[in-house]
């Protein structure tokens, strides 16, 4: 689990990355490896008096991916994509 629970993709490659480093460096042979994410709908959050406020990159980003999930949801999955 990621701790605190992240819906950037970011945070999200990075942990997959580790635990395929992880699986690949195992002694016995793999024949498959599945990376399952869960997408939860937050709820009602209490938030922490006390919190540092998340950093300037931290919230661009999320606008970033708000932006792409709304231009996805209304011209379809493949209107945009990542450069590889």
């Amino acid at each position: 689990m990621l701790d605190p629970a992240t819906d950037l993709d970011a945070p999200l490659a990075a942990a997959a990355r580790r635990l395929l480093d992880r699986a690949v460096t195992r002694r016995i042979a793999l024949t498959a490896v599945r990376l399952t994410t869960v997408l939860a709908a937050a709820g009602d959050v209490q938030l922490s008096l006390f919190a540092v406020p998340a950093p300037v990159a931290l919230v661009r980003r999320a606008a970033l991916n708000a932006a792409i999930d709304r231009v996805r949801r209304r011209y379809g999955t493949a209107s945009l994509r990542y450069a590889v």
